[in-house]
């Protein structure tokens, strides 16, 4: 073996042991906020209460290396260099028929950052009339990630197809239809509407409730008493079913079911006494003010709980709800500070107070962000603190990662990854 090939492996251990460590850790945020195809550890705990998921990657703490960050080191390293042309390394893959790697390999043409952004679009662009409606998806989906033209109608072309089509666990008409309800296409509701009339597949119901669209025929619908259902009346403006609503959330005592209905009825009607319900859920995973620790075992019920609470009350436009966000910034677990941070900007007007702890992690001086989050926000937010901070971050980091994420990516939309943050994005 020469020296060379010896300096390669090296370098490669020495990026998966500190890929390794950062997982462990859980300082590390996964970015493809889609679709979460990692597993992520999975907390042994009793009966997961209804409405609520182990695989939420704002209810457990991220374990996932961010995909762009190990790729970039991995070329850092020199274990990734010499990319073969973007057309050539994309083809290889569609050749092999293989939906795993067509899939990983669109997925590295735009995180590895491998590519010229602009040689990215446009090839990716090549594919979306590909006879394969895998590579198709695929090719829309990318679009879609990084804020360009043609992703739209190539996916609502395969959202109207007659026959289902091949995916990876899923017909890939009902994915398309998933990725178009993630990035707000809501002109694409109609094809959509279609297709869950053909399929009646709950994945759709949820598509068209994230995009604010009741389900064809639902005047003539019974009411549900479930929390996903009641979350799809709240995100549809579902004021006939108010009174039932009402009934659930006095009347029942299952947490996770009243929970879903004080979030309708606060979204509603600004119910008070929902509110105040949430914000008691939401206390145990905030912590006691003076010591900032949780009250709430990590991975319990009361935890999974309190963080789902905590997240209902980051859409609530209430004076009180937005305390309690600000409450949470001081909470030693990152998973709490990520969802008040992200609520607290995005979904309540903004609050000084969490724009200054991303301008913190930007500067080294606090961890419980992460560098990832911090950057996907700074990027979003044009605020001369955080452009200020971003200088400082340069400074340490490299003037490549900054500029990764608000130049090269400026225009790639916040439904990246904000829906690990928010059940509802208000604007």
């Amino acid at each position: 073996m020469t020296k060379k090939s010896i300096s390669y492996l090296l370098s490669f251990a020495v990026v998966v042991i500190l890929f390794w460590f950062q997982c462990a850790t859980g300082k590390a945020e996964s970015d493809d906020h889609g679709k979460n195809s990692g597993s992520a550890a999975q907390p042994s705990v009793g009966p997961t209460p209804s409405g609520v998921k182990f695989d939420d990657p704002s209810v457990t703490s991220p374990t996932g290396q961010n995909i762009k960050t190990f790729f970039a080191a991995l070329e850092k390293a020199g274990v990734v260099h010499e990319s073969p042309p973007l057309i050539s390394f994309l083809t290889k893959a569609i050749e092999s028929k293989d939906q795993g790697e067509i899939l990983r390999a669109f997925r590295r043409a735009y995180y590895s950052n491998a590519w010229a952004a602009s040689d990215v679009a446009e090839t990716i662009k090549r594919f979306v009339n590909d006879p394969d409606p895998f590579v198709r998806l695929c090719a829309g989906h990318a679009l879609l990630v990084i804020g360009e033209s043609g992703g739209y109608e190539t996916l609502v072309g395969l959202v109207n197809s007659d026959q289902p089509l091949p995916g990876i666990g899923i017909d890939s008409r009902i994915e398309a239809a998933e990725y178009l309800s993630q990035f707000k296409q809501s002109d694409a509701s109609e094809a959509i509407s279609r297709l869950y009339s053909a399929t009646k597949s709950p994945e759709l119901s949820l598509a068209l409730s994230n995009l604010g669209i009741p389900l064809p025929g639902f005047q003539h619908m019974p009411f549900v008493p479930s929390p996903l259902a009641i979350e799809e009346y709240a995100k549809t403006n579902a004021t006939r079913f108010l009174p039932q609503i009402d009934a659930v959330f006095h009347g029942s005592n299952d947490v996770a079911l009243k929970s879903s209905a004080a979030w309708a009825l606060a979204t509603l009607s600004g119910d008070k006494e929902a509110i105040r319900f949430l914000i008691s859920t939401a206390a145990p995973v905030i912590g006691n003010p003076s010591t900032k620790v949780p009250t709430a075992n990590p991975g319990s019920t009361t935890a999974i709980l309190g963080i789902k609470a905590l997240k209902y009350l980051g859409s609530i436009r209430d004076s009180d709800a937005k305390d309690t966000l600000k409450a949470a910034l001081n909470s030693m677990d990152g998973v709490v500070v990520r969802i008040a941070t992200v609520n607290l900007i995005f979904n309540q007007g903004g609050a000084s107070e969490a724009t200054a702890l991303v301008a913190q992690e930007l500067r080294g001086t606090e961890h419980r962000l992460g560098p990832d989050l911090a950057l996907d926000i700074a990027a979003m937010v044009h605020d001369p603190e955080l452009e200020s901070a971003g200088q400082v971050y340069s400074k340490h980091n490299g003037l490549e990662i900054w500029e990764l994420h608000t130049v090269t990516r400026k225009n790639w939309p916040i439904y990246n990854w904000v829906d690990n943050y928010v059940v509802r994005l208000n604007n």
